[in-house]
């Protein structure tokens, strides 16, 4: 995992350890320096135990890779956020890496110029990111401050890269009293962090069964309704048979039609509108003679025949019919020759 960089804010200290550099203004003449130390080089162990790492090198060939002038601002209102004032008193348009640390050439605006003659702010601070050991990675920019590093609380101000909650924040988030500890505070975030991760999995697991009997009872209500109307479907075609409404080679394009609800409906209403062809002759528990059998094998033969030519005719014209419909037609047009 690459480790989140920070910013933060290095007061040069009065003192040859951390590099002092005191900015000095000729009244005389009315110049200010060309070239600011902006850091020292090495590691730097600030006055409350926190340490950070410089490679004049490395930071200059960064700025020369960058190829952006850095701003020079007062206090480093650049990185303060609101209600700080962001004006830009210089740039800093070269950096160079020398024994001593590293160094960078201002062009000074005339709000920094005036800033150096009235002597307000004499101490260079970098605005700087770095790693979690402390290693200088980029220099953000730098800034004009009035008090040295060493009369400051703290040597360096860490500036997070995104705004934070205080604990007392946090604490009135649980619930908890104001005056919680950050190490109670942390529990108690933990704790929470687990129950919500636990009711979060619960909740999946129900759903997920919710969902998995819901898709069993549509399986087999989908089953159930399929095998009623295949019930139904044999019924008909079975009473239509009796009737001599339907010939046995018919059955099979009937039953593959009423497939869907839609498609049996179809049927239902094709067999109903069909007169019974023969009525009752007793012969229905008799075995037909031969002549008979074969006759009646011959006529379906050639229905069926007529009923493939007829798809066959309509397919040539890009249009799709079933068995029963080329039936049908060819019903109306004997009926129309009688």
């Amino acid at each position: 995992m690459t480790a989140t960089p920070h910013f933060s804010l290095l007061d040069a200290s009065p003192v040859a350890a951390f590099g002092v550099v005191t900015l000095a203004f000729d009244a005389a003449t009315g110049e200010a320096p060309q070239w600011v130390q902006i850091a020292p080089a090495g590691r730097v162990t600030t006055r409350d135990n926190r340490s950070f790492e410089f490679d004049a090198a490395v930071l200059a060939a960064r700025f020369a890779a960058d190829k952006v002038q850095i701003p020079v601002d007062l206090d480093h209102a650049s990185l303060a956020g609101a209600g700080a004032d962001p004006r830009t008193v210089g740039w800093v348009v070269e950096m160079q890496a020398r024994p001593e640390g590293l160094f960078g050439r201002v062009d000074w605006l005339d709000e920094g110029l005036a800033t150096l003659k009235a002597r307000t702010r004499r101490y260079i601070s970098p605005g700087l990111r770095h790693d979690e050991t402390g290693r200088a990675t980029w220099i953000h920019s730098i800034a004009l401050v009035a008090a040295p590093a060493l009369s400051m609380p703290a040597l360096a101000s860490a500036q997070p890269s995104e705004p934070s909650m205080s604990v007392t924040a946090f604490a009135a988030a649980l619930g908890l009293a104001a005056n919680t500890d950050e190490t109670a505070v942390l529990s108690a975030l933990t704790t929470r962090f687990a129950d919500n991760t636990k009711k979060i999995d619960e909740l999946t697991s129900s759903l997920t069964a919710e969902k998995t009997r819901a898709d069993d009872a549509e399986t087999k209500l989908a089953a159930l309704k399929t095998a009623t109307r295949q019930t139904s479907v044999d019924a008909v075609l079975e009473d239509a048979l009796k009737d001599k409404r339907m010939l046995p080679a018919e059955k099979e394009s009937f039953a593959k039609l009423s497939a869907t609800d839609e498609g049996f409906e179809q049927v239902k209403a094709i067999l109903a509108a069909r007169p019974k062809a023969l009525g009752a002759s007793g012969l229905d528990e008799r075995d037909p003679p031969e002549t008979e059998t074969g006759s009646t094998r011959e006529q379906a033969a050639a229905l069926a025949a007529r009923i493939n030519k007829r798809i066959a005719e309509n397919a040539t014209h890009g249009i799709t019919i079933d068995a029963a419909t080329a039936l049908s037609q060819i019903e109306a047009e004997d009926a129309r020759k009688r």
